[in-house]
């Protein structure tokens, strides 16, 4: 018989020091790291080490600025009422490090003057309590729920203690918001060696309809100069990759130096991704070792002339993204390391020249400029997708390489002269930019101003002998069934061509028309093994009648049916 009877006391085994670095390093977000500190010494010892962090402004921060939020009271052992955080520490009971704690958060959640700031110095916070005193003895603090530990245990220094919502309330007491902007240098203070740092406002937050007087405030202006460089001196030796999302509504009209104190402080930055904010170039030293620079949402003033800026400051540039940017009027590319370009300018430009030697890949989604010029003789994979002006001027020169073409215009010009000069293309998407799609994507319309062109699939085959893939967008299957069905079925015979995989995005209007244009496409192509027909969930013609019409027809291909609601299907391409 087996004695089950335990005669000495259980010990639990301490990790390795290296597996605790490990466990907290794959946590990233800023609340999960403070609930690890909570757990042991040793884990809040190593936490002080970590080298990726996220720090999120959840949409309850904001809320708690412009509006009331509750507060604790915790009576004194000696009967006189102080504020003070809960008994519910792990691994121990609370000590005087506890007061420690509440005096941090006290003064890190107490706004400073300039977050009652407003533009001409007019207006201010919405219920702010901030010129009333309490008629309490002891201090006040707000309840901190379960979704934000990280600012507890990061204002103490990484102590155990918290404070949360247990305790007598009382729903009289006001306390000054929490600004979370103030909170970041509190929880950047004890870190040691930072490597990876995103700082962003909640996408929950950035996306929620707000006052129209939202923008006179500079409360979560997180690129705010002055706040900025109360964080920088904690990580600047050791960050190599930063991420900011700031709160659009607050910092799009307040133009920001931080690419200036980045480049004085950060010498070892690699990445940058900056979203939702107006950045200006002035000051800004070099920076040697960037590699990636990402600009989304970003304005940027005209006079900066920021890509010459970055083309002269970031020099050993990769990658450069630049998504939905506006305020670039002119610029000329000449990275020698670049590989990755994402142009994306929401104004017209003037003139905008691109000659980089070893450029690999290319997406141009914008405005066409008055001048466009482009010389990457090493570019294999192109995105072309802005409407081309009678007016511009827009040429490709030194491109014999090209692989991947994903082309969105109405105008076909410029794809005849691309694949014209690139026989090694393998991979086609077209498509017309003439449907757009509600926030949820669910309900697509027809815009009536883009002109409904087909592209000259006869010259297109012919001039492209190794194709082997063709992807259909919406806004072309729009304009083959509704504008052009006529001519398409006159077409006697396409060119002999060796097209293995089709793949057609669609939001059919008539059955009939819509069965014709895919046999049509499946007649023409001899070699075709893989048909991916995608239906928009929501389309008029009834999915499954559609899909049943076509089956009888394809019984020798390899027959992908299936629905699409807001993205289509890229996973082909190399981009």
């Amino acid at each position: 018989m087996i004695n089950m009877s335990i005669t000495t006391p259980f010990t639990l085994q301490v990790l390795p020091e290296h597996l605790q670095e490990d466990i907290v390093n794959r946590l990233e977000d800023a609340a999960d790291i403070a609930r690890a500190k909570c757990v042991c010494k040793s884990l809040r010892d190593v936490a002080d080490h970590v080298r990726s962090l996220r720090i999120i402004c959840k949409e309850e921060y904001h809320a708690s600025v412009r509006n009331e939020i509750p507060t604790i009271v915790i009576p004194r052992v000696d009967g006189k009422s102080k504020a003070s955080t809960s008994k519910a520490v792990i691994g121990g009971t609370a000590t005087g490090r506890d007061h420690q704690a509440a005096t941090a958060i006290s003064r890190a959640t107490q706004p400073h003057e300039a977050d009652h700031q407003v533009d001409n110095n007019s207006g201010s916070f919405p219920n702010s309590q901030s010129s009333k005193k309490h008629k309490f003895e002891g201090e006040f603090h707000p309840v901190i729920e379960e979704h934000q530990p990280q600012i507890a245990a990061a204002a103490a220094g990484g102590e155990t203690t918290a404070i949360t919502s247990s305790g007598a309330s009382s729903n009289n007491n006001k306390v000054e918001p929490i600004f979370f902007r103030h909170l970041v240098p509190e929880i950047l203070r004890k870190t040691k060696c930072i490597a990876r740092l995103w700082i962003e406002i909640d996408s929950k937050l950035q996306s929620k309809k707000v006052a129209d007087g939202e923008r006179v405030f500079t409360d979560h202006w997180l690129t705010d100069p002055l706040k900025v460089n109360k964080w920088i001196p904690s990580v600047q030796a050791t960050l190599q990759d930063l991420c900011i999302v700031d709160y659009g509504q607050q910092a799009i009209s307040r133009p920001s130096s931080l690419l200036a104190i980045l480049s004085q402080t950060c010498l070892n930055l690699k990445t940058l991704d900056l979203r939702h904010m107006f950045l200006g170039t002035k000051d800004c030293k070099d920076m040697p070792q960037l590699t990636s620079l990402s600009l989304h949402w970003v304005k940027v003033d005209p006079a900066d002339n920021v890509l010459q800026e970055i083309n002269k400051r970031m020099m050993n540039l990769q990658t450069l993204a630049m998504l939905r940017v506006v305020g670039v009027e002119q610029g000329h590319l000449t990275l020698a390391k670049l590989k990755i370009l994402c142009l994306g300018l929401t104004n017209k430009a003037k003139s905008v020249r691109i000659e980089l030697p070893n450029l690999v890949t290319l997406q141009l989604k914008m405005k066409c400029p008055e001048v466009l010029q482009v010389q990457a003789p090493a570019l294999k994979h192109i995105a072309f997708n802005l409407e081309i002006l009678d007016s511009s001027l827009v040429g490709f020169e030194k491109i014999h390489d090209l692989q991947d073409v994903l082309y969105g215009a109405s105008n076909f010009t410029t794809l005849s002269k691309l694949v014209r000069h690139n026989r090694l293309v393998t991979k086609t998407f077209l498509d017309i930019p003439c449907m757009s799609a509600s926030e949820d994507g669910e309900r697509w319309r027809v815009l009536k101003q883009v002109l409904l062109n087909i592209p000259p699939f006869e010259t297109l085959h012919s001039e492209c002998p190794n194709m082997q893939v063709l992807n259909v967008g919406p806004g072309l299957w729009h304009s083959m069934e509704t504008a052009h069905y006529s001519s398409l079925m006159e077409v006697p015979a396409w060119p002999p061509n060796i097209i293995t995989r089709l793949i057609l995005h669609m939001i059919p209007q008539k059955l009939a028309e819509s069965v014709d244009i895919v046999l049509l496409f499946v007649k023409g192509m001899p070699k075709l093994q893989v048909l991916e027909v995608k239906v928009q969930k929501n389309s008029p013609v009834d999915y499954d009648t559609f899909i049943n019409a076509i089956k009888s027809h394809v019984t020798h291909l390899n027959f992908r049916p299936g629905k699409w609601t807001g993205s289509l299907d890229f996973s082909c391409f190399r981009f």
